[in-house]
């Protein structure tokens, strides 16, 4: 198995979601099994929707190995099927849309995600379907925005990775409006395809919106941009994490089509734009760009966006379906040869990322052995035991200024949680239980202005919390007990309900239209057959 940082943390998030549907124990905010079973608000902020997808996943594969396997496997079919019917929308031949598909997963964040659990290469699997909307925005006269598959594909990225989902719009706005200035009537279609994606994605946005309006929430970890571009030789090489970096091979290519773009003749303004704009996009990505000025003006980005490189989600499938329209363009019976050779170019493109992953360096863990022997076993708890995972900051509440409060987790939760007894409740509450000389404790909790704590079979009504939102209670000599529940008003759980039915809805309707395509395409069969039997 491959085992990061990042890895914890997200197995952390799946394993809690597993268990909600193992034990029928739902909270759609609080925490109850995973992040040392701590309440603290996670998945509702990280793609909830695709969370219990992975949840059910881990049910199915029933140990850590075998899910990690079939989610690769997952992601890269999403992937290369995203990039197929982009190209197949676009025109491109099968054997071109192959060979570029093939090539989409080996660059970017999805190999940042095989190696390094970077959750941004869903985002990028996605993306082609995103680009094919914009594609479509400057291609298709007579209906450029088809907003039922716009906004299904916003919605669903809204519950899979928000960083993406922006991302998604500035890939979509300079083809917006281009056809803004092709054609004026796009506006209706374009409303309700907002309109259906806020939906698709109210609960992680009513989240995002109500957790930050009544709580200040501490931010993900600082990052230097300015040496957080995307460059040409990268020390993260050696470790497998060609995401950081443009392959000097793919730069070159880069450079070719760019001026074959510019030299061909006959070229519309929609394949201009894709062009300019994606390599816009790859300067402003690098480390060429003066990232370091940009973050003294605009901080947040050093902990909201904190790596350049990750426009390189937007940026590769513009740039392969530039490259794809053009080698289509110029390919021939004569300049097979010239195909060749950017064939063999693109081949060792290819290579050089299974090489650095075959070169990929391990960290020797204290705890080798022991790991070795949990990952052995089948079940989801074993490997969860071992890590010391969850130590980061994203999301808890921040009461008041101190120290760094990944820290202060670590210390009041990480290190001391399993001295406690935990008990999930139906209805999603989180039961704590302990025995205490009497006196002040810190419960190994997390609380946010819309938790409630009941002590000992009593509602505490003035909670005090230590910075990273850690309750402090006076305990009783004896047996104690503490109750978290994240209290819901009517209003959140209408729209989250609300959400989960659109989403029932949205893939009803799918599934009956695909249904009744494929049996029309049988009756169309017959028919044909039973024609050419008569004849």
């Amino acid at each position: 198995m491959i085992i990061v940082r990042d890895a914890g943390f997200h197995f952390g998030r799946f394993y809690d979601a597993a268990m909600q549907i193992k034990t029928g124990h739902y909270s759609f905010f609080q925490t109850n099994y995973g992040f040392q079973q701590s309440g603290r608000v996670i998945n509702a902020l990280y793609g909830p929707l695709f969370a219990y997808f992975n949840g059910a996943l881990l049910l199915l594969c029933n140990n850590w190995f075998t899910y990690q396997v079939v989610s690769i496997y997952l992601l890269c079919l999403v992937a290369a099927g995203s990039m197929l019917l982009l190209l197949h929308y676009s025109g491109v031949k099968k054997v071109i849309s192959v060979l570029i598909s093939l090539i989409y997963l080996n660059i970017g964040l999805i190999p940042a995600f095989i190696n390094a659990s970077s959750f941004g290469g869903w985002g990028q699997a996605l993306m082609p379907l995103v680009l094919l909307n914009g594609w479509r925005m400057v291609k298709d006269p007579k209906k450029p925005i088809n907003w039922l598959w716009l906004g299904s594909t916003m919605g669903l990225l809204l519950q899979v990775h928000l960083l993406s989902a922006l991302l998604a719009c500035l890939l979509l706005a300079p083809f917006f409006l281009l056809a803004l200035i092709k054609r004026q009537k796009v506006w209706k279609d374009f409303f309700k395809a907002v309109a259906l994606a806020t939906v698709l994605g109210s609960n992680t946005l009513l989240a995002l919106l109500w957790l930050s309006a009544t709580n200040q929430l501490a931010s993900p970890d600082a990052y230097n941009l300015a040496v957080s571009g995307l460059k040409l030789v990268s020390q993260q090489a050696q470790l497998g994490n060609s995401y950081g970096q443009i392959l000097p091979v793919f730069a070159l290519l880069i450079a070719i089509f760019f001026l074959g773009n510019l030299l061909l003749k006959q070229k519309g303004p929609a394949e201009m734009l894709l062009l300019a704009w994606s390599m816009v996009l790859l300067l402003i990505a690098s480390n060429y760009f003066p990232w370091g000025y940009v973050q003294k003006q605009l901080p947040f980005l050093a902990t909201n966006f904190q790596f350049p490189f990750r426009l390189v989600t937007i940026i590769y499938p513009m740039l392969l379906l530039s490259v794809a329209l053009t080698v289509q363009k110029v390919l021939t019976k004569k300049n097979l040869p010239i195909f060749a050779a950017v064939l063999a170019a693109l081949l060792f493109l290819l290579a050089r990322p299974v090489y650095q992953t075959n070169q990929l360096r391990t960290q020797k863990l204290s705890q080798k052995k022991l790991l070795q022997t949990k990952l052995a076993r089948q079940g989801l708890d074993p490997l969860l035991s071992v890590l010391n995972y969850g130590g980061q900051a994203d999301y808890l509440p921040v009461v008041k200024k101190g120290p760094d409060i990944g820290k202060a987790y670590r210390k009041q939760i990480a290190s001391r949680w399993q001295s406690f007894g935990h008990q999930v409740l139906p209805g999603g509450k989180q039961q704590l239980s302990w025995t205490s000389k009497g006196g002040k404790v810190i419960l190994p909790l997390v609380a946010y202005q819309q938790s409630q704590v009941v002590l000992n079979g009593k509602t505490v009504k003035k909670l005090t919390r230590k910075s990273g939102g850690f309750p402090v209670v006076e305990a009783k000599k004896g047996k104690n007990t503490a109750v978290l529940t994240f209290v819901i008003p009517l209003w959140g759980q209408v729209v989250i309900w609300g959400c989960w039915l659109s989403w029932l809805l949205l893939a009803s309707f799918f599934l009956i239209k695909s249904l009744t395509l494929a049996r029309n395409h049988v009756i169309f069969m017959f028919i044909k057959r039973q024609k050419t039997v008569g004849v």
